[in-house]
């Protein structure tokens, strides 16, 4: 099955006009279906921390951020509906210089999406303080 794959990779964040978090594709992996177990294909999200601030994140651990995933329909931009359970969630430092690696799925259906991340400029999250990038 041959498909056109457009990702929206772009840093669109109302955090702050002087810096900000940066997500770029690291790597996409694609399905080796030659493979004893077959692999679905994902893509490995790089979250940098360029700036002299430190920005927060939320998620199971630091190297899964809670993020949404979009699709574009219609010249529209709507979010994919997925299951996120917060219970065990927690708020990790991204400190100054540091970069995390985050793997992300593709949906299938879609030939043109886009990954939401979110960071906060304080361990208490509000609207305020909110801020996304979008690869």
């Amino acid at each position: 099955m041959k498909t056109a794959l457009f990702i929206a990779l772009f840093a669109s964040t109302i955090v702050s006009q002087a810096g900000e978090p940066k997500v770029d594709i690291y790597m996409i992996r694609k399905t080796d279906l030659r493979a004893h177990v077959p692999e679905l294909p994902e893509i490995i999200v790089e979250i940098s921390n360029p700036t002299q601030d430190t920005f927060y994140v939320t998620g199971e651990s630091i190297e899964s951020p809670i993020h949404h995933t979009e699709s574009l329909r219609k010249d529209k931009w709507l979010r994919i509906p997925s299951f996120v359970c917060g219970t065990t969630h927690s708020v990790y430092p991204l400190k100054p210089g540091a970069k995390i690696l985050t793997t992300v799925g593709i949906p299938y259906e879609e030939r043109t999406f886009r990954y939401r991340f979110f960071f906060w400029r304080t361990e208490t999250r509000t609207l305020n303080n909110h801020g996304g990038a979008i690869a």
